[in-house]
């Protein structure tokens, strides 16, 4: 029912220890027994989600589609070599986005393997396809 770190996305039929989802995943809320749960229902809730993941996809394409060269800058400390004193994760980019080019975009929109921990330019997905180059001054 809901997304669980290293156990599965939403809606996704999973097999997990029963103790697990006895004491953990169905007292809350995250998961349900699937005997008390019905396929129909489930396949269902899987086609609205699925719909509702392609209609925020399409919306990330018409904003992004708007924007000729879409690029954020963020300020960061950093040493004489470049390298930043902490990392910049997806949560600046979401803000720097937010804040610089006006389009709301969540955390896990963001594809980026590992923190940014260097100053230049650097190029991040957002969605499936949108690209989006970050620049980092420090």
């Amino acid at each position: 029912m809901q997304d669980v770190a290293k156990v599965g996305k939403k809606y996704e039929v999973k097999e997990v220890a029963s103790g697990f989802a006895r004491n953990f995943l169905i007292p809350s809320g995250k998961a349900v027994n699937p005997e008390t749960f019905s396929g129909e229902k489930l396949k269902a809730l899987q086609d609205k989600h699925l719909h509702a993941a392609d209609n925020r996809l399409a919306e990330l394409k018409a904003a992004f589609a708007g924007i000729a060269e879409p690029k954020v800058t963020i300020d960061a400390k950093a040493n004489d070599e470049g390298h930043l004193f902490a990392g910049i994760g997806k949560e600046a980019i979401v803000e720097a986005i937010k804040d610089q080019l006006k389009i709301t975009v969540d955390q896990t929109e963001v594809h980026l393997g590992h923190p940014l921990k260097s100053t230049g330019s650097h190029e991040v997905e957002i969605g499936t396809g949108n690209k989006i180059e970050v620049i980092i001054e420090g």
